[in-house]
Order: C-alpha cells, then structure tokens, then sequence
C-alpha cells in the first residue's frame, strides 16, 4: 500500500536546513454569511507567523484560473509552473504544503502538484497548529529562495470536468463519492473544489491512485439551473 503523503512535525522539524526543501504556507481563510462564501488571502497570517523558511503561495490570485467555469479553478500547468517557479520550487524539490485552518487548503495544493506531475509532495500533519503545539519554532515576514525551473506535466485522468462529470451520473463505472468500490474511478466533489481534496488525498493515503477531483464542483454544477439535483432523502 502506498504511505499517506504527511510528514510529523517533528520528523520535518530533523529536515529543516535541507537544501532542496521547500515549505510552503497553503493559507486561504474561508468565511459564511447570509450572503454565501467569502475567501480571504492568508498572507496576512503568514506574514505574522510561518515555519522556519517557508514561502507563501496564493491560491485566491496565483494558483487558480479567473477565466474557468468556477471558483478556484485549477490554474493552467504553465501559470502554476510559473508560480511555484518564482517561489523557489523546481522539479528537485522536496516540498511540504500546510494551513493555518483546517487542512483543506493543503490538501488543495498537494492535489495540485500532483495534478501537474509532481509527486515529491507532503502535507504536514496536523498543520500550522500542530507545529506551534509541539513548541517548534516560528518565524514572522517574508521568507525567500532564488527563482528555479519547475516543468509541469498535466495529468488529466486527475481531475474531471463538469461534461465529465454529466456523463460519469449515467455511468456505473465512475463513482461520484461516498462509498467506495474498488471496481470504480472515484472522483471527489464539494462545494467549491477545496475540500474535496481532502478526500482525494485520504483516498491517496488508502492507496488509490485513479482518484480525481471534480474542480468546478457545486458552483459549476449548479451555474445550469437544469442540471439536476438530489437530496439525501430523495434517494431510495
């Protein structure tokens, strides 16, 4: 079985001052209110406090498409090649990904690596929280390394489409998730893409390796009022 993707806080605590380690804070806060979803950049947060050398990297403006069918929309390979290039990541790096939340957004940019190719990628358990509890060292303001070349190899069987996902309701060889048959592709959804990651990478960490997250999720699927939709208590 494939290992999870997650690295302890103190196991990353032993690598730190490793050359080809880059560690990168995946921060976006998400908020709700009678007006629907809000999401805020968290450079703010990383600038008052961030692992020892860690860069920050901007899934609101950097790592998402303004142009695609939804919010968040995984941003080309070459604007993500270009972003995580400028941050010092290249394709000899061994990269950790955290949040300052509840994970989700790390778990967003693992996906993503993993989207372009790249498999040299951890997420740290437990998080930002989990480092400071453990009484590891922090540091405020910006952290920098020197531009590298990451060459980005798209995967398309990781991630579907809205048609895809049309189609995939009429097939009983994709499984739009909750339950798991091993017989069947997963693809994960959510509201907006974020959190459905997460299952994709606890679906990693079980050893799939055919999983694929529905990007435009909920927002794409409901910005046509005639695709349909169903409750739990609507279903047999």
């Amino acid at each position: 079985m494939t290992p999870a993707p997650l690295i302890t806080p103190n196991e990353l605590q032993k690598r730190l001052g490793e050359g080809r380690l880059r560690i990168v804070d995946a921060t976006v806060h998400l908020s709700f209110d009678a007006d629907g979803a809000h999401v805020r950049s968290g450079r703010d947060t990383y600038l008052q406090g961030h692992l020892p050398g860690a860069v920050f990297l901007d899934q609101i403006t950097e790592l998402s498409d303004p142009n695609g069918e939804a919010p968040f929309a995984a941003a080309s390979s070459e604007n993500f090649a270009a972003a995580v290039g400028a941050a010092g990541i290249g394709n000899d790096s061994t990269v950790v990904v955290y949040d300052t939340v509840n994970g989700i957004w790390a778990t967003r940019l693992w996906w993503q690596f993993g989207l372009e190719g790249f498999d040299d990628v951890v997420v740290l358990d437990g998080g930002y929280n989990a480092w400071v509890a453990a009484g590891l060292p922090t540091e405020t303001g910006e952290s920098t390394h020197p531009a590298a070349t990451f060459t980005a190899h798209r995967r398309p069987e990781r991630i579907a489409s809205t048609d895809e996902v049309v189609t995939a309701t009429a097939e009983s060889s994709v499984l739009l998730v909750n339950a798991l048959d091993p017989t069947v592709r997963p693809v994960t959804y959510c509201g907006g893409g974020i959190a459905a990651t997460a299952a994709a990478f606890a679906l990693k960490a079980l050893g799939r390796d055919d999983v694929a997250v529905y990007d435009g999720s909920m927002n794409a699927w409901t910005a046509d009022p005639d695709r349909p939709l169903s409750s739990a208590d609507s279903r047999s």
